[in-house]
């Protein structure tokens, strides 16, 4: 049997610990139970010079003599034609957006945003299908698109705010653009709707994912959101282990599951004593594990 918009789950609420998922079905060990792409990337301040907005480009030797670059696109990004470029992977990548100054691109290709719309719809789709509600992103937009954000970007840049702040802020942004809310405009923010930014950006780090390389070598943080891959909650003991990339996240049995057994994986390195595992994870996502193993 199958949930809601074809995956082997369904979502579950209860009064004390809200939502999660169970198994609609008996799944096999190494069985891909959820794969979807994020509605946001938001590479780090530190990173975000070497790593590439668009296809998440980093480590590789390329080389782009800026033949195709017309003098339009050289007015929007920083561009000097004709020059030969050899980016070594610890190297600043050639193009960027002048006006924020906060993507950065290894091509024209990419800094047009060529990626699918239909991806990102998708991922709506499935979302509100498992929710059963009406959640729904009311314009499709590439996570890249970089035009309806940047004058955001901007007033973000002016604002002094520590590295994982102002990624999670980003994403935010970006999240935000794909609807239709009042809060992407450019008017002045009362005291409600700095609170409610705040709860915002709140939400976003605690269901935020790391940002890895598309080759998993290196993390970058927690930058991505994956909306219906927030209900897999943790365990000591998981079920399920991760697998991602930048923007794409999958998530793979870890043994046999048996129908109506609760899907989990691990937030964080569970080779720790209780305590030290107890501690971390209130840090950083506000919660006491009441696994079987830390119960036990």
């Amino acid at each position: 049997m199958e949930g809601r918009a074809g995956f082997p789950f369904r979502l579950q609420m209860q009064l004390q610990r809200g939502r999660f998922l169970v198994s609609t079905r008996d799944i096999k060990i190494d069985e891909a139970v959820f794969r979807g792409l994020a509605i946001g990337v938001s590479i780090s301040d530190t990173y975000k010079r070497h790593i590439c907005a668009t296809c998440f480009f980093h480590g590789k030797e390329w080389i782009d003599d800026g033949s195709d670059v017309s003098d339009e696109e050289a007015g929007i990004f920083d561009i000097e034609k004709a020059k030969k470029l050899s980016v070594s992977s610890d190297a600043q990548l050639p193009y960027h957006c002048k006006d924020c100054q906060q993507v950065y691109y290894c091509s024209i290709k990419c800094a047009e945003g060529n990626i699918s719309q239909n991806d990102i719809t998708q991922q709506s789709q499935d979302f509100r299908a498992v929710r059963g509600d009406h959640w729904k992103v009311t314009r499709a937009r590439p996570t890249t698109s970089h035009g309806r954000h940047c004058h955001l970007y901007q007033r973000l840049s002016q604002i002094h705010l520590e590295t994982e702040s102002a990624t999670f802020t980003r994403l935010l942004i970006q999240i935000l653009s794909t609807r239709e809310t009042k809060h992407t405009s450019d008017q002045q923010m009362g005291e409600k709707e700095e609170e409610w930014v705040a709860d915002m950006v709140s939400r976003v780090a605690s269901n935020c994912f790391r940002t890895w390389t598309p080759d998993e070598s290196k993390c970058y943080g927690r930058g991505a959101l994956f909306p219906l891959a927030s209900y897999f909650n943790h365990s000591c003991e998981p079920n399920c282990f991760v697998s991602s990339s930048a923007d794409v996240i999958e998530i793979i049995t870890l043994r046999d599951v048996s129908e109506g057994e609760e899907l989990t994986f691990r937030y964080i390195d569970v080779n720790q004593t209780r305590d030290k595992r107890r501690q971390q994870l209130w840090d950083s996502y506000q919660f006491m594990c009441a696994c079987s193993r830390c119960a036990s």
